[in-house]
């Protein structure tokens, strides 16, 4: 190597180090440049070659540069297989945007001459790694120095490419594209119009102005790439709230591109150009019964949600208006009730009914007519009827998995027993317990029911216990001597029952086992008596109105300034579903899908009924507080 080649290798190691950080703009191309015929390549090296060469056309690249490694190790300095290789391991540094080291395997190229072919591929990879590194100027006079030359139109696309990249970063976007055109006319190479393409649409979509796009939609009316400009065009004036021009743009687009890669896109945004014209974000209907039998509810569930509306707070600017709808307590014109607030009031989102079946027809409605709708119901299933209806309420799973998750795992528990009502919502609940018992890995060692209205419960709980299984008689209560293997035993009734069992189980000396009952127990009256039996049961709910959390605690308090009285389970439940809502609107939601999604996207709302989020299904997914009845009094312990 003489004098002058070492000096040149030194400088352009030297700018190589300096230059390794800067920012990129590279040419991404899939094509590869054709390799010369297989007589330049020695014979003993053609093998390896050939491998070196599938596996860079198959783009495994870490094995494509350890075997070019090795024909270089084994060719002459300036050999053909040498220059190959290292022009090869320098176009796979260009595809990882690894400028700086694809320039020292092009510096390490020995000199060729003009009219080698092989210059005019190294100098055009030089170009790119020039613009890579944003040394425009030298990437120009490259480019420039080429021009005019008898070079493939591979290559000439590629300079054209380069120059568009160099226009787009000096702010001459127009030439750029022009640029683009030019490479797009110039290849036959699939992988290089693509290219080319990528780069243009780039340009177009997220750098050029209004101005602009306006000047480039009458020089391109037809053809590409007319298609991306009169989108990107629309698209702009929509981003910048001129909703009517970009409404009209966006017709004329979908008019005259109705197959367009961007078509879907357009009709997004078209929809809620017109969607907002026909919804007023800060509008939210309440359907409820606030007449009829229901009555009573449906007016607590209404202070509720006015409470979290903040409407009538005077330290409050809120922006939203209630739309409210009487059921009257019946389902038979609540279809009607929710076009009305749908297409009518263009209300943003549908709070309510209670009932089951008012639930089940409104969700029907709303479904069709899109519009999210947040039911507050016991009645399962009612979000069947689509991806817009959603149910906020305690669902009795939830309930039991919280339970025995805190039996489990805060206290320990292995093995249960169920005693339960021969009802509807005792069977369910006994049905559910065993299941998420059986899924946390616990066992249930036994299962009895009892009457309804029963209230000598003796029978069941020797049944439990094992008592007079060997055939003795029982004649007083210290002669009973049960067999008590179960850790808790799960009573899933009503306060009065609940009393009446736990002192007979103390009598049957089915002692020491934890109480564990359902949110039937959160009332005042399982303590209004003092009642030593029922010490140290536990069970869970949503909404505890002494609750130790802060937020809880402020909701109790504003809700007894403003109405006189404190709030329960309904109010809760409703006051949550509306400040969901509230929130997400508060938040930027401006349109009904939007919402949708923001509902199911929502993730762990720390409400007053626990932390909650949605399933897939629509139903609402529950953290609940776990109460225990400590001291004559019901407490929260978790």
């Amino acid at each position: 190597m003489n004098k002058r080649r070492k000096y040149t290798l030194f400088v352009i190691v030297c700018l190589i180090l300096f230059l390794a950080g800067c920012a990129v703009a590279p040419v991404v191309t899939r094509e590869v440049a054709p390799l010369e015929e297989e007589k330049d390549i020695p014979v003993h090296l053609r093998p390896l070659f050939e491998e070196a060469e599938e596996a860079f056309q198959n783009r495994l690249y870490e094995e494509a540069l350890s075997l070019y490694g090795d024909i270089i190790s084994l060719s002459p300095r300036d050999g053909r297989a040498l220059m190959w290789a290292r022009l090869r391991r320098g176009e796979i540094r260009l595809t990882e945007k690894n400028y700086s080291e694809a320039l020292k395997e092009f510096a390490l190229i020995p000199e060729l001459k003009r009219s080698d072919r092989l210059y005019y591929e190294v100098r055009t990879k030089l170009a790119r790694v020039y613009a890579g590194l944003e040394m425009d100027d030298v990437a120009v006079s490259v480019v420039e120095d080429l021009a005019g030359q008898n070079i493939s139109p591979r290559l000439q696309a590629e300079l054209s490419i380069i120059m568009g990249d160099v226009l787009a970063r000096e702010g001459n976007r127009r030439d750029a594209v022009s640029r683009y055109m030019t490479a797009i006319d110039q290849s036959d190479d699939k992988a290089m119009i693509l290219t080319a393409r990528e780069h243009l649409e780039k340009v177009i979509e997220n750098d050029m102005s209004v101005d602009e796009l306006a000047d480039m939609a009458d020089h391109y009316r037809e053809g590409y790439p007319a298609g991306y400009i009169a989108f990107s065009l629309a698209r702009s004036h929509y981003e910048s709230g001129d909703t009517d021009t970009a409404a009209a743009l966006m017709n004329d687009f979908l008019t005259r591109f109705p197959d367009h890669r961007r078509s879907g896109d357009a009709r997004d945004i078209y929809r809620q150009i017109t969607e907002r014209e026909r919804v007023d974000r800060y509008a939210i209907g309440c359907l409820l019964p606030l007449t009829g039998h229901f009555a009573s509810y449906g007016n607590r569930v209404l202070e509720a949600i006015i409470l979290a509306s903040r409407i009538f707070e005077p330290s409050s600017d809120s922006p939203f208006t209630l739309i409210i709808e009487d059921t009257k307590s019946e389902s038979g014109t609540v279809r009607e009730s929710v076009r009305r607030l749908a297409e009518e009031e263009k209300v943003m989102a549908i709070i309510g009914p209670l009932s089951g079946d008012a639930a089940t027809e409104a969700a029907v409605e709303a479904q069709e007519r899109g519009v999210p709708l947040m039911t507050v119901t016991p009645r399962a299933g009612v979000t069947n009827a689509g991806r817009y209806v959603f149910r906020h309420f305690i669902d009795p799973r939830m309930e039991v998995k919280t339970l025995v998750r805190y039996a489990r795992e805060n206290l320990g528990m292995k093995t249960f027993a169920i005693l339960y009502p021969k009802n509807s919502y005792g069977t369910e609940m006994m049905s559910h317990f065993w299941d998420e018992i059986t899924l946390q890995g616990g066992d249930i060692l036994g299962v009895e029911p009892y009457r309804a209205e029963q209230t000598d419960f003796g029978r069941e709980i020797k049944a439990l216990a094992g008592i007079g299984r060997d055939g003795t008689a029982d004649t007083s209560s210290e002669e009973l001597q049960p067999t008590v293997d179960f850790d808790a035993v799960f009573i899933p009734d009503g306060y009065a029952r609940f009393s009446m069992i736990a002192p007979q189980l103390a009598f049957y000396n089915v002692t020491d086992v934890q109480l564990l009952g359902t949110r039937l127990l959160n009332t005042p009256d399982l303590v209004a008596e003092e009642n030593e039996y029922v010490e140290g049961t536990i069970f869970v709910d949503g909404f505890f109105q002494d609750s130790f959390y802060p937020h809880v605690r402020t909701f109790v308090d504003r809700f007894y300034l403003n109405f006189g009285r404190s709030p329960a389970d309904m109010e809760a439940l409703a006051y949550d579903a509306a400040r969901i809502i509230f929130t997400l609107i508060e938040g930027g939601v401006e349109f009904r899908d939007d919402l949708t999604d923001g509902l199911f996207f929502l993730s762990d709302y720390w409400g007053v009924t626990g932390e909650t989020t949605f399933a897939t299904s629509g139903d609402a997914q529950k953290e609940l507080t776990v109460l225990m009845v400590q001291d004559n009094s019901i407490v929260q312990i978790n």
